[in-house]
């Protein structure tokens, strides 16, 4: 340690740049007993620097994830109720920014214990590319070779991520919710609002009214809402099949709509026709199907004219007659699966509460007050 003090103190300035960071400023006593401490306290930049550049780069990906977060709102008609779920966890996040100050302090630390337990005249000998200087060439190479491996797994991890999610953008959910505003209206069941024909007639002058502001294409109306959190599915029956055992049932997502809410959201009729007014007037038992119900129960044969009843404990539920097929949609998002589909008119059930949907050619926002 005399020497390098020696060397260090104004020697030749080839040995100096051999000893590297034993030749710290400061005291010569703390740098010949404590060199790894020397460095530290010496330097200060030298470890702190490696936390302020990982502290930096942590807060660069929050900023990163919470504007992804917030960008996911265009999604929203894709992902569906799910949507909701999206946020920065705080565990997760308090785990992530110990781990990189933790990460910091090691990447300082190390390199100045490893400064503190040269041996001098080993360096001044070229003991470096001995066997100690083999091992920290292996252990570096292990290192690296981990680095490149973790960092390659991140890349394609996010790499199919983005995929995905690109393909659940893209893909066909049954209908175009672009330029249509939802607006949730419900009803009390008690005073003006109590008998159920007042309800209908409400509904039906409030999509009046809303088809009649400037740049409305189409109004519907429908109970639950698309891409909601409320689900609606009742067991049925087919006719002319037998009942499934005792115990279970053919579940269908249950569903009560206007005339023109197929329209609203310019889902494809592929059979048969759409609700009419006359279908009320006249009461009848009617019902439309999606393509996939069709599907299931008559494959080969038309389904337009085949006849559906809801099932359960109810005993006297009328038989209702299929007069179209329309589109699946995939009111839960891209992402999952209902299972099939049944429509009836809203003015056979009631409702207080309905989901109108307008469609208009320039946005949802023109639309807001007249609504209002």
């Amino acid at each position: 340690w005399e020497l390098v003090a020696h060397v260090c103190g104004g020697g030749d300035p080839a040995l100096r740049a051999e000893l590297g960071p034993l030749c710290v400023r400061g005291p010569a006593e703390l740098a010949l007993r404590e060199p790894a401490l020397a460095i530290l306290v010496e330097n200060p930049p030298e470890g702190a620097e490696t936390v302020l550049l990982a502290v930096a780069g942590a807060c660069l990906g929050i900023l990163l994830a919470h504007g992804a977060a917030a960008s996911y709102g265009f999604a929203a008609h894709t992902l569906g109720s799910r949507i909701e779920q999206i946020h920065i966890d705080l565990n997760v996040l308090a785990f992530a920014l110990g781990l990189t100050v933790i990460t910091g302090l090691l990447s300082g630390l190390i390199p100045a214990w490893n400064a503190g337990n040269v041996r001098p005249m080993n360096s001044l000998r070229g003991a470096r590319a001995g066997a100690s200087g083999a091992w920290h060439r292996r252990v570096h190479n292990t290192l690296m070779t981990a680095e490149v491996a973790f960092a390659l797994t991140l890349l394609i991890g996010a790499g199919l991520m983005i995929r995905s999610f690109s393909t659940l953008v893209q893909s066909d959910l049954g209908m175009a919710p672009e330029n249509t505003l939802s607006m949730q209206v419900s009803l009390s069941r008690r005073g003006a609002y109590s008998d159920g024909l007042r309800r209908n007639e409400f509904f039906h002058q409030l999509m009046e009214r809303a088809q009649a502001l400037p740049g409305v294409t189409a109004v519907g109306a429908i109970y639950p809402q698309p891409l909601g959190m409320s689900r609606n599915a009742v067991p049925y029956e087919v006719e002319g099949e037998p009942p499934p055992p005792p115990g279970q049932f053919l579940m269908a997502e249950y569903s009560y709509v206007s005339r023109d809410y197929f329209r609203s959201l310019d889902t494809p009729l592929l059979a048969g026709r759409l609700f009419e007014s006359q279908d009320v007037i006249q009461d009848r038992p009617v019902v439309i199907v999606d393509e996939t119900f069709a599907q299931r129960h008559w494959p080969d044969a038309n389904p337009v004219g085949q006849r559906i009843k809801t099932a359960g404990w109810q005993t006297d539920v009328p038989w209702l007659e299929v007069v179209g097929v329309v589109g699946h949609i995939k009111i839960f998002g891209a992402a999952d699966e209902s299972w099939v589909q049944m429509y009836v008119p809203f003015e056979s059930v009631h409702p207080a509460e309905m989901a109108v949907l307008i469609r208009s050619e320039d946005g949802p926002t023109p639309q807001v007050a007249g609504l209002r």
